[in-house]
């Protein structure tokens, strides 16, 4: 089993002349990276992939467009949801080593950003919002983002972050596709000098496809356009459209066949359990006091604690089944820890109100690192929240968690033999827990937590093992 904290990554490519290509990725530091093709030169990051800086989440989509053969622009939400640009032009390199500029909106970290050019000094912005609804910003040339004064809310109401595609089939009009809750395929069409008509209602083409995949979109000439998604059976299906006639996919989408692996639903429920505790030795001289506390975060909810008084433990296996069942949408990251401690000098309703406020600063932490999924620097990144040392991305925190638990509880909390005696945090990326349980397969670990010093009389250090699992929820 391999948790590793990042999310999928996907290329984004641009060709600005016939001759020319060039490819962007977010990379597992959270900066973006680029290789180019020029006709009778090999790709240039076989030796090296160029950094184009940022600092976003790992696997962030990139979007990029050329509207000019010497000008690239490009887009990324940021670990904060705003959305960020760079630009590059011939001769000058890329704006966004010196940082990259922040055009504004609040969106769900992870979710991609659709970007058109439908003249050379203009640029429209989709994205769909916490809310369902789909925003959009414009650039023209001597002025400044529009968005930077709120994005324009163009209505619908679809899966939180699900992708736009958007195409321009002539200067003055834009067309935009989107899955709805429903898997039918919505569009909703711009023509300079009226409004949005989606702002009515985003008209239903049809189809019966998974909620929030993404729905590619291309213009052969301005009478003409052309609709792909990827179905429930992995199939290609495909919907066209010609000027003064209707959408063939109204009666049936057409199989152009393949068997491809599914994206990650819009939304999934799993079920988190932390399954048992095993003592080979307590920490104090004969028989422990247990209260284990099992806490859920999902993206920016408030976190979920449920604590289990496991009374008077000596040596033994101890089943516990703290359960929850929760969903969690495609861009939002999931944490999860539990903590064990050995408190037999306070009564249950005081351990439990100090465990439920160390696990909330935890959750709290884990969903930051989680959101900006940086591998292995989702350690320091949960660390530095809660003014500690590195707490580990998967096993055992006791070592680096005891004793900062100690110092925020401890006074009111601990005395003589009592104290943590396990103690972890598993900090999952958008889309990352899917990743682990497809196909019905359960995620278990079981962790090892060997003691740390316990006081003068107490007996030797504790030594403890942590089952816990994840697994997904059928839909019904």
């Amino acid at each position: 089993m391999s948790l590793s904290a990042c999310a999928p990554a996907h290329p984004a490519v641009v060709s600005r002349e016939p001759n020319h290509l060039d490819v962007f990725i977010t990379g597992n530091n959270g900066h973006v990276y680029t290789s180019a093709w020029t006709e009778g030169m090999e790709w240039n990051g076989l030796g090296g992939w160029f950094d184009i800086g940022g600092v976003f989440p790992a696997g962030a989509p990139v979007s990029a467009v050329s509207r000019a053969p010497d000008h690239l622009d490009l887009f990324v939400i940021g670990n904060d949801g705003r959305v960020y640009t760079s630009a590059w032009t011939e001769g000058m390199g890329w704006n966004g080593l010196g940082g990259w500029f922040d055009i504004g909106g609040v969106f769900p970290v992870g979710a991609p950003v659709s970007v058109v050019s439908r003249a050379p000094n203009h640029l429209d912005l989709f994205v769909t919002g916490n809310d369902g609804r789909v925003y959009t910003s414009a650039w023209t040339e001597g002025g400044q983002w529009t968005g930077l004064n709120g994005w324009f809310n163009i209505g619908g109401v679809f899966p939180v972050g699900t992708p736009v595609s958007a195409v321009s089939r002539a200067p003055n009009h834009l067309d935009l596709f989107v899955i709805g809750n429903d898997g039918h395929v919505y569009t909703s069409a711009w023509t300079e000098g009226m409004e949005w008509n989606g702002l009515r209602g985003w008209f239903d083409i049809g189809g019966v496809f998974p909620a929030a995949n993404p729905t590619p979109a291309v213009a052969r000439h301005s009478k003409q356009l052309d609709v792909f998604v990827l179905g429930n059976d992995g199939h290609v299906y495909t919907s066209a459209w010609t000027d003064g006639g209707q959408w063939t996919g109204l009666n049936g989408w057409f199989n152009i066949g393949g068997v491809f692996a599914p994206y990650a639903p819009a939304l999934a429920t799993y079920s988190l359990t932390l399954e048992t505790v095993e003592i080979n030795n307590t920490r104090s001289r004969d028989d422990d006091t247990d209260y284990a506390s099992f806490t859920v975060a999902v993206g920016t909810a408030p976190p979920q604690t449920r604590i289990d008084s496991m009374g008077d433990v000596d040596n033994g296996t101890y089943r516990l089944g703290l359960n929850f069942i929760v969903p969690v949408p495609r861009y939002s990251p999931l944490v999860m820890n539990y903590q064990v401690v050995n408190a037999g000098h306070k009564s249950e309703a005081e351990v439990d109100a100090l465990l439920t406020k160390i696990a909330d600063q935890l959750a709290a932490s884990g969903a930051q690192a989680a959101a900006s999924a940086v591998g292995s620097g989702i350690g320091a990144i949960a660390g530095a929240a809660i003014g500690t040392g590195v707490v580990p991305v998967l096993g055992t925190a006791l070592g680096a968690l005891a004793g900062w638990i100690v110092a925020e509880i401890g006074g009111v909390l601990f005395a003589d033999c009592d104290g943590p005696v396990a103690s972890e945090q598993v900090p999952f990326a958008p889309t990352q827990i899917w990743q682990e349980t497809r196909g019905g397969a359960a995620l278990r670990r079981r962790t090892h937590h060997p003691g740390v010093d316990s006081a003068s009389g107490c007996g030797s250090n504790s030594d403890y093992y942590v089952t816990w699992s994840v697994s997904a929820v059928a839909a019904h």
